[in-house]
């Protein structure tokens, strides 16, 4: 196929053909009209008009070809656009030039064709008129000459369509413009020669108080009685001799006529033009009564300035951007104690500085030094403040400041009376300060004094309680214990609400599961809604990550906090808590959402503003009811707002609360995920040997309980006293660990550890201090004088214990390997030898869980329907095969991420659709991920755990 050439002004084609705006447009019938009509009168089955462009060939009008555009390279019509001539093909398959072209051998198959070129703007032939069949076929000279015809009166049809274009461009604008000058604020007129209203603008009536209709035609004086005082003619002669605009109204009032008679100030700006030979002015009205009045207000703004500047108690100064003296008032005169008339406008900066120093204002030094200075300090950046001395007992302050665009202002104020007063209230502070500390002292003091006696009470109570006891005595020991904790609730309220204040509470961000978290809060609250026969449900998102850093301790006392509220306040109906994901933020962070929701009383809407003060309910009869120290919820929102949170809740009175808490938490990377167990289970997974135990306390309740909870521990104790009876104790026997009270006589627990760290063979030795203190700057004091921990009183039988197993835990790394089993002499394990994990007894913790839970079943069942229950449980079993299929191959290629990754989707899935007993095994192995050779020994448990998940779901 032969290559076409292109037109010789082929950019000015395009150029033309772009000016048509008629490509890629939609159907014309005028087009087609004509198009339907070549068809007819020569017979053919194909009539095509094409545009040519760049790269391609555009239809506007085809029939009988359903091709919307060709390439330009296989058009027969980028030939025509050549010459002038009709080209006329009879049987396109014997001409070589057309060999290979894809429409002649294929689809259309084109045999004869025939075109003439369209040509427009001077003859540029921007496109085709073509007739096409698929047989060869003679045209005769006369069918040639109308053929032309045809394409003459497409031409004329672009041209009428371009024309239209314009039309209808210009009828826009036109719109446009009218529209434009109905919308403008100004009025706009059009005056004649003699000063007739020839047009006017909607505007520009209602200005007047006028229709348009009604002015239209009538002499311009109408509206302008005093116009040059000799109407419009004298008007445009005094103005137009020798300028051809003119402007009135700014420099001599100028008022205009209301339709009413009124009068009004307006400006006017007129500009002269000539049409047709006729001599016009276009005028702009503008009313300028809301200006005046603005003026009016400006002037009587000024004046009120100008007064209060020289009535203000303050002296002030104002240079302008070359430092000259633009403002000044009378008090800046009598403060700075110049001679007469010195201060006058004009006057330099560096003058008044000059003399300012040299009267030694500003201190001893060189002049040109302190003016140096007094300058640059006047322009910084931030407001400076400089101190000069009248006699010995007189002050002045100077503050100082930048303008904008260059210049200072200044304000001088009398200091004397505040210096006076300097020492009055720096005694005040001081007083202030002593009675914050004797606060403090207080309450250290008191919170020592009720916790030391608390501690046995709730102690000894516990011990009670392991011991055999009828119903009424289990009771009675039951509401001492309550008593108890209730009591300790209400002094860690009021101790965490005091170093609130103070600004003393701090956060233990460290990494934490913040499901564990909260789950481990949760069976004292399920039992008490039992009680009160309320239903207690928990939702915790399964998209929840595994780990995040926040402060658990902290993170707990809220939720129970919000817990212990909802059921105080609930007597029917429910109380619900949600923990969800409810945004991810950027750089690893997500906002959790912690929501407890009751039916309980509610809170009136006025009422709701005050339950976060603290001290405070939203109805004092619900403090004779409930009781409490109305701080609860004052501690969660400072807690909250510590984390950076927001809280936030709704409620109806009658008709129960719901609480938001909002937390933004920094998700745990994979690889800072801790490997180790938490306490609980270290306690599960280890063996740990007896330890022998000195207990220095001067309380003999105290120590009783303590040796009780050691005891019951499986460890051996004695005790000491006080501190010098500690040490004589170490010197004779061999302890593992000390628990160490910080108040006791003749020599207290902080002297004893500080003397006992003196000694290098102690160094390793656990001291652990007990003591009723609650205050955390006094637990860091504990901490740097040698113990390793601080147990505060009272303390639970748990407490002691995790303490006790968290220190142990501590020196697992030193312990040196194929030295797990050294023993003493005595046969004993050393405290930092630890047994490792039992491979047969790792998921024996897991036995006691269910291989399903009906309850937990029957409970999804009602809450998601039969059918989606089932669904569920026809595709679980498949997820975990999966699953499981990922974790041997992570055994497989001792890959530890592809574990942890299949134990937590296992877990996740197994927890959700209520097979405890598979969770609880794929957490462990999650949590031990990087140990494969273990996972390994003990995957055949899990397997069959998994057959027998399978099997409890199909029965299902």
């Amino acid at each position: 196929m032969k290559k076409i050439a292109k037109p010789e002004f082929e950019d000015q084609r395009l150029v033309a053909l772009q000016y048509l705006d008629v490509l890629d447009t939609g159907p014309d019938e005028g087009f087609d009209r004509l198009s339907r009509l070549v068809r007819a009168h020569f017979d053919v089955p194909i009539v095509l008009v094409g545009f040519i462009d760049e790269e391609r060939q555009w239809f506007k009008s085809k029939l009988g070809f359903d091709r919307t555009e060709i390439p330009r390279e296989t058009s027969l019509c980028a030939q025509t656009i050549l010459g002038d001539e009709v080209v006329y093909i009879p049987d396109a398959s014997v001409v070589s030039d057309l060999c290979g072209n894809p429409l002649v051998e294929g689809d259309p198959n084109i045999k004869f064709y025939a075109s003439v070129p369209l040509a427009v703007d001077g003859g540029q032939k921007v496109g085709t008129l073509c007739m096409i069949d698929t047989v060869a076929r003679e045209m005769t000279g006369l069918q040639l000459e109308e053929f032309c015809d045809f394409g003459t009166c497409f031409e004329q049809q672009l041209i009428r369509r371009r024309l239209q274009s314009d039309a209808d461009f210009l009828v826009s604008q036109t719109s446009r413009l009218n529209t434009l000058l109905e919308t403008v604020a100004d009025g706009i007129v059009t005056i004649d020669d003699k000063g007739q209203i020839e047009s006017l603008n909607t505007i520009a009536a209602h200005i007047f108080g006028y229709e348009p209709y009604e002015i239209l035609g009538e002499n311009f004086n109408k509206l302008m009685p005093d116009l040059g005082h000799g109407g419009w003619s004298e008007y445009t002669n005094l103005f137009f001799n020798d300028n051809w605009m003119a402007r009135s109204g700014e420099d001599d009032e100028l008022f205009g006529r209301r339709k009413n008679g009124s009068l009004f100030p307006m400006d006017f700006s007129v500009r002269e033009m000539e049409i047709n030979g006729q001599r016009l002015f276009t005028g702009i009205i503008r009313d300028i009564t809301d200006r005046k009045i603005f003026e009016n207000e400006l002037k009587r703004g000024r004046e009120i300035l100008e007064m209060t500047k020289e009535n203000v108690p303050i002296g002030i100064t104002v240079f302008d951007e070359k430092l000259k003296l633009s403002i000044v008032n009378r008090e800046a005169e009598r403060l700075l104690d110049f001679p007469k008339n010195y201060l006058c406008l004009g006057r330099s900066f560096e003058d008044i500085a000059t003399y300012l120093v040299e009267r030694g204002d500003y201190g001893e030094g060189g002049l040109l030094d302190k003016i140096s200075s007094l300058k640059k300090a006047a322009f910084g950046k931030k407001p400076q403040r400089f101190m000069r001395k009248f006699g010995q007992n007189n002050h002045v302050e100077v503050a100082t400041r930048p303008m904008p665009g260059g210049g200072m202002v200044s304000i001088f104020s009398d200091m004397t009376a505040h210096f006076e007063n300097e020492a009055k209230l720096e005694k005040l502070l001081q007083q202030a300060n002593t009675a914050n500390q004797a606060k403090s002292n207080f309450l250290s003091s008191i919170s020592h004094e009720i916790r030391t006696p608390l501690n046995g009470v709730i102690g000894v109570a516990q011990m009670l309680g392991d011991t055999d006891l009828n119903q009424d005595q289990q009771e009675k020991l039951d509401t001492i214990l309550r008593s108890g904790k209730t009591l300790l609730e209400l002094i860690n309220d009021v101790l965490d609400m005091s170093k609130i204040e103070t600004g003393n509470l701090d956060l233990e961000v460290i990494v934490c599961n913040l499901r564990e978290v909260i789950t481990s809060i949760l069976q004292p609250f399920e039992l008490q809604a039992e009680k009160q026969g309320l239903e207690f449900t928990v939702f915790i998102d399964p998209a929840l990550p595994l780990y995040h850093y926040a402060d658990p301790t902290r993170i707990r006392q809220l939720v129970m906090n919000l817990l212990s509220n909802a059921l105080k306040f609930t007597e029917e109906g429910n109380v619900s808590l949600s923990v969800v994901v409810n945004q991810d933020t950027a750089q690893g962070e997500q906002i959790i959402q912690i929501s407890v929701e009751d039916t309980g009383m509610g809170i009136a809407k006025d009422a709701q503003g005050s339950v976060f003060a603290s001290f405070s309910q939203a109805d004092t009869s619900i403090a004779r009811k409930f009781g409490g120290t109305g701080l609860g919820l004052s501690i969660v929102k400072n807690l909250v707002h510590l984390m950076e949170g927001k809280i936030d809740l709704t409620s109806e009175f009658g008709k129960g609360s719901c609480f938001f808490i909002n937390l933004p938490l920094k998700i745990v990377a994979e690889k800072d995920i801790p490997s180790i167990f938490e306490v609980g289970e270290i306690k599960e997974a280890y063996t740990f040997r007896s330890l022998a135990v000195l207990v220095a306390e001067d309380n003999e309740v105290n120590a009783m309980i303590a040796q009780a909870f050691l005891k019951k521990a499986g460890h051996s104790s004695k005790v000491a006293k006080n501190g010098k009876i500690a040490i004589e104790m170490l010197a004779q026997e061999t302890f593992d660990l000390i628990l160490m009270d910080v108040h006791m006589p003749e020599m207290d627990g902080i002297e004893a550890t500080k003397i006992i760290r003196t000694e290098e063979r102690y160094d390793a030795l656990p001291i652990i201090g007990l003591t009723a203190d609650a205050f955390s700057e006094r637990h860091e004091i504990f901490m740097d004088i040698g113990m390793i921990d601080v147990l505060t009183k009272p303390f639970t039988e748990k407490q002691l214990e995790d303490i006790l197993v968290r220190h142990i835990l501590s020196t697992l790394e030193t312990v040196p390997k194929g030295e797990e089993n050294h023993q003493d002499g005595e046969g004993n394990a050393s405290l930092n030898e630890v047994t490792s994990i039992n491979q047969n007894i790792f998921f024996e913790v897991t036995h006691g869980e269910l291989i399903g839970s009906d309850e937990k079943m029957q409970d999804f069942l009602v809450g998601l329907g039969a059918d989606v229950t089932r669904t569920l449980i026809e595709k679980s079993p498949a997820a975990i095969m999966d699953e499981l299929a990922s974790l041997r191959e992570g055994l497989k290629n001792d890959d530890s991420q592809i574990v942890l990754r299949a134990a937590h989707t296992i877990s996740g899935v197994a927890g959700s659709m209520c097979a405890d007993r598979l969770a609880k095994q794929a957490s462990l192995i999650e949590k031990k991920s990087d140990e494969l050779a273990h996972i390994q020994a003990v995957l055949p448990e899990m397997e069959k755990t998994v057959e027998d998940t399978i099997a409890w779901w199909s029965s299902k």
